[in-house]
């Protein structure tokens, strides 16, 4: 059975250079990254007549999809049709699980 396992550095506070590990030169710094974890959010079709339906066939993929906590929180929403992976995960009733980490790459002090 196949297992991979993801890692991701997250640095919490802004990064001054020199720092070999992040490829900052002296002089420069980068903004501390924004992290967004996600552990058990449900998928939801903003296609009203097909939640109310339970419709077995699929949503208007238009109208978006929306990824709620457990509180019913909207925590991600795509506006239009969403991947290829999120409307299979919406479909089969998937949960998701996982983190978004934005890094800020720009050059600011040289």
């Amino acid at each position: 059975m196949a297992k991979e396992t993801l890692t991701f550095d997250y640095w919490p506070e802004r990064v001054d250079g020199p720092n070999e590990e992040r490829h900052i030169l002296a002089g420069d710094y980068r903004d501390r990254d924004y992290l967004t974890r996600f552990d058990g959010l449900t998928l939801y079709a903003n296609d009203l007549s097909y939640q109310e339906n339970h419709s077995k066939s699929a949503p208007d993929w238009s109208m978006g999809v929306q990824a709620r906590d457990s509180n019913n929180r909207v925590i991600l929403e795509w506006k239009g049709e969403p991947s290829e992976d999120i409307k299979r995960a919406l479909l089969e009733n998937r949960i998701l699980y996982g983190a978004i980490l934005a890094r800020d790459e720009e050059r600011h002090g040289i």
